[in-house]
């Protein structure tokens, strides 16, 4: 299932990181991923001078991605199951 983070308001923006939390949050991100086989995190998309961000996740459920940013402390402010739109 297709998984998109949402980062828009001030809670959930993406904060800037220094190259040291980067690092620490890529290390923290592999262990959960391997602790939570059948999720994969496919990136994030943002803009750096406001933090609204889309990261985009392939997951059993959108409960999963949660439990994920939760236990990592990432501000979010929706995770939500998504489709391609068919025109």
């Amino acid at each position: 299932m297709k998984v998109y983070v949402i980062h828009c308001t001030e809670k959930g923006r993406i904060p800037r990181l220094t190259p040291e939390q980067a690092q620490s949050l890529k290390e923290a991100l592999g262990k959960a991923l391997a602790a939570n086989s059948g999720v994969r995190y496919n990136g994030t998309m943002y803009e750096p001078q406001t933090g609204i961000g889309v990261c985009d996740w392939d997951a059993p459920s959108p409960q999963t991605v949660e439990d994920i940013l939760r236990q990592l402390g990432i501000p979010y402010d929706a995770v939500v199951a998504v489709q391609p739109l068919v025109l």
